[in-house]
């Protein structure tokens, strides 16, 4: 494109913090809630408006009413792109006791599937993006290690930012692992015996930018719409929206503010304004 149309600036902290001092009619931006309020800080100096789009943790309930099988190909699908550092992928799952062994079973299965038996020596499996973030989810294994049952997984390689798929149970949501989004292939499961229980967890933290469920129940369906806040909510997949862009994607709360894709894109970033034309006879 037109260079004076579309810029592309590469750096980081000191690139962008310059480019923030500037005055901008919109700014967007993805990432985490920390940076996120550097740059509403920012923005406020001139009163820019701004897209958020945050991430936080995606949680994923399990009913009895689900497909097992097919809710753990999904989760374990995005649990695994990009090592899970995507900000949609399932930050952690909510589901009965008896519903766990099958669900983590079929998850440790979809994985050597995708990537063998060993999966360390797949070259198609990602790497986490530098040493910095590989430190911090080592940290998390370390914790987990300690708090919780690893029940698959929890190796690592620093030399080669390797992070091994990890499944972790006997969570609690005061444990390490349940308080940052995870940003990374490592999956709590956290024992929830029903869906008014499910329900209560979510709403005890921020609201989500995805929240998934997964159950074949009208009535379960339509008890999470209307008893939760998400920026997002899918029925019997994992951030499927993403892919539509005749729906709106952004988040709420701690999870972001505003709303792109398709038509949406074109809203956020134009001004709407308002003319009227009246003759000076009426």
């Amino acid at each position: 494109m037109d260079p004076t149309i579309v810029s592309v600036i590469n750096g980081g902290v000191e690139e962008t913090t310059v480019l923030l001092e500037q005055r901008f009619d919109h700014i967007i931006y993805t990432g985490g809630t920390q940076v996120g309020r550097i740059v509403m800080q920012a923005a406020a100096k001139h009163l820019t408006p701004v897209t958020l789009e945050l991430g936080g943790k995606c949680p994923a309930i399990i009913t009895s009413k689900a497909d097992i099988t097919k809710a753990a190909q999904k989760i374990a699908g995005w649990k695994t792109a990009n090592c899970g550092q995507i900000c949609l992928t399932v930050d952690y799952v909510l589901c009965p006791k008896h519903l766990q062994e099958p669900l983590i079973q079929t998850i440790i299965g979809t994985w050597q599937h995708l990537f063998g038996a060993n999966i360390k020596d797949n070259k198609s499996y990602p790497k986490i993006i530098n040493k910095r973030q590989h430190a911090r989810l080592e940290g998390l294994l370390k914790a987990v290690k300690a708090e919780n049952k690893v029940v698959y997984g929890g190796s690592s390689d620093a030399e080669n930012l390797y992070i091994e798929p990890t499944i972790v149970t006997d969570v609690s949501l005061k444990d390490t692992i349940m308080q940052d989004e995870i940003f990374g292939p490592i999956l709590p499961i956290v024992t929830s015996e029903s869906l008014a229980d499910s329900i209560n967890i979510i709403n005890s933290g921020e609201h989500p930018l995805g929240l998934y469920l997964f159950s074949e129940d009208k009535a379960e369906v339509e008890e999470v719409l209307s008893k939760t806040r998400s920026g997002a909510a899918i029925v019997n997949d994992v951030a499927s929206h993403f892919l539509n862009h005749s729906l709106p994607f952004g988040g709420v709360g701690h999870s972001g503010m505003g709303r792109y894709h398709g038509k949406y894109s074109i809203e956020a970033f134009s001004h709407q304004r308002a003319v009227m034309v009246r003759s000076s006879h009426l």
